[in-house]
């Protein structure tokens, strides 16, 4: 109860339609369309030239005033278990929270900050995601990051593109917010130069396949190659299954080490690791894998 309910209109529902349930199960107000014209149900209405704003600029606000640190993370793939790797490295010094599940939507981001966030963490892990272009520029408007990632460039939304390239200048929106300081892309990012120039914020790198990347991976051995520190690193041996998931822990450590967690704290979080629901479980029934 005492919950505020937005409106919103999609392509097959109408939010508005939804407003007696929504009073019946205790909710205090609604924004709603300015057009509307129905009962209230009890509601105290607030109108609004369009509901999704006026949601992703109370989001907006909220996210202001906290103080909270952002990391936004988006990909083609990897986006999820990347965030979840995040979370749980800089866990180990920060409180941290993280948009639940995959959403990473124009309503599922501001909904994050709304309702996934007490307004004490320090950090908020944020996905982000897109179907067209300008909706990852619309994203960081509402939630700033301090570090951006992209974890990988492929075919997922080619519906809406024409080529490799044109998703990865999508993807790079993640990048173009003023108040962004450092920017993560994956380095085997077909057009990664062309990438790397968009937004001021200083890029870095990673990939399990080039050793040149700023930070690389030996994938079998483990062993990590911080070449912006010359060093090299003995990690203990990843707990979840998955080649594809080394790549995503390696683009986590690089937003961990921008926060400076140290080499034994990322060590120590390691055999801890846990995959996001529903990926690449294992599942025994009645003797079957």
């Amino acid at each position: 109860g005492g919950e505020l309910f937005f409106a919103l209109k999609g392509e097959r529902v109408d939010g508005h339609h939804f407003l007696q349930e929504v009073s019946q199960k205790g909710a205090l107000a609604a924004v709603v369309s300015q057009d509307y014209r129905g009962e209230s149900f009890g509601l105290h209405l607030i109108p609004v030239q369009d509901p999704l704003h006026a949601l992703q600029d109370l989001a907006k606000t909220v996210l202001a005033l906290s103080g909270t640190r952002v990391v936004a993370v988006t990909g083609s793939l990897g986006k999820t278990s990347t965030k979840e790797f995040t979370k749980h490295l800089l866990s180990t010094r920060y409180r941290v929270a993280a948009s639940p599940g995959n959403s990473n939507s124009q309503v599922g981001v501001p909904l994050a900050i709304l309702n996934d966030s007490v307004g004490d963490e320090e950090i908020f892990v944020i996905e982000m995601g897109m179907t067209l272009p300008g909706h990852i520029a619309r994203l960081v408007q509402i939630a700033p990051p301090e570090v951006a990632v992209i974890t990988n460039v492929a075919l997922v939304h080619a519906c809406s593109f024409a080529s490799l390239e044109e998703i990865g200048w999508a993807k790079a929106e993640i990048f173009s917010h003023p108040h962004t300081r450092l920017g993560i892309l994956n380095y085997d990012i077909s057009n990664f130069k062309d990438l790397c120039q968009v937004g001021s914020a200083h890029k870095i790198s990673f990939s399990t396949i080039y050793p040149y990347a700023d930070y690389s991976i030996d994938p079998c051995q483990m062993i990590l190659h911080a070449n912006l520190e010359k060093s090299e690193i003995q990690l203990n041996p990843m707990p979840v299954p998955g080649k594809h998931n080394i790549h995503n822990l390696l683009a986590a450590i690089s937003v961990a080490r921008h926060f400076n967690i140290s080499w034994e704290e990322i060590n120590d979080a390691m055999p801890s690791i846990i995959l996001p629901d529903r990926r690449l479980q294992f599942v025994n029934h009645r003797g079957i894998l």
